[in-house]
């Protein structure tokens, strides 16, 4: 049993140098800053969607498509 919960403090330890080198990277990163600030995810949400964002954008550059603003899409709060 001891050996079983010495594991379990070392993930945990592991788990929080983890966090807290995902929330520095967060807040060194303009787009999960501004998400964060935006709509409310905290660090690990926020880079989880930004990376998200760049694999959907790499994989649709690959296959040739464009992007395309939808009609009546906002942008930094302005109608374009």
């Amino acid at each position: 049993m001891g050996d079983a919960l010495s594991e379990l403090i070392h993930l945990d330890v592991r788990s929080q140098q983890y966090d807290r080198y995902i929330e520095q990277a967060a807040k060194e990163d303009t787009p999960s800053r501004q998400l964060m600030q935006r709509s409310g995810p905290g660090p690990t949400m926020a880079s989880a969607i930004v990376a998200k964002s760049a694999r959907i954008c790499w994989a649709m550059l690959q296959r040739g498509e464009e992007f395309k603003v939808p009609a009546g899409a906002r942008r930094h709060g302005v109608n374009t």
